[in-house]
């Protein structure tokens, strides 16, 4: 079994308006959305709706332990979101998962648009990282287990 590795994107959320509860309960149900978003509404739909889309595999892979939320002034977090890929990637691998990821953070923006909640993640995150805790050295210009990992992402 292989170990995952991790894309962790740090954005900018907005708040468009305040909280309508406590800022601490705001950003723990927050984080909770994001778990409960991806590892059961979008797994459920995923599973029994007729989908053609390739299967995105960073829809359940959200690591909500590792994943961060932290005020940074009245209406402005930074919220850091930990992606799991359930292998080591090349460079190519990893520049293509984060855009993925990007693009996943996007639907979000989306989401939160369609149902008129007043929050929106900035466009593009201030801050991008891959960890792989499988490989001894993770400097991007090492050798990876895969040469060409094109077919992962379709």
């Amino acid at each position: 079994m292989s170990t995952p590795s991790f894309m962790f994107l740090e954005y900018k959320l907005k708040l468009l308006s305040l909280p309508k509860r406590d800022v601490q309960e705001f950003e723990d149900k927050f984080l909770e959305f994001i778990q409960n978003f991806c590892e059961i509404l979008l797994a459920n739909m995923r599973d029994y709706f007729p989908n053609n889309a390739i299967d995105n595999t960073y829809w359940s892979n959200i690591y909500y332990d590792w994943s961060e939320i932290e005020k940074l002034e009245d209406t402005v977090y930074r919220v850091k979101l930990a992606f799991a890929h359930d292998f080591t990637l090349s460079k190519r691998g990893k520049k293509k998962f984060a855009e993925e990821c990007k693009n996943f953070v996007r639907r979000l923006n989306k989401f939160f648009e369609i149902f008129e909640f007043d929050v929106r993640f900035e466009d593009e995150p201030f801050n991008i990282e891959y960890y792989d805790p499988g490989s001894e050295d993770n400097d991007d210009e090492d050798l990876f287990l895969y040469d060409d990992d094109d077919d992962l992402f379709g």
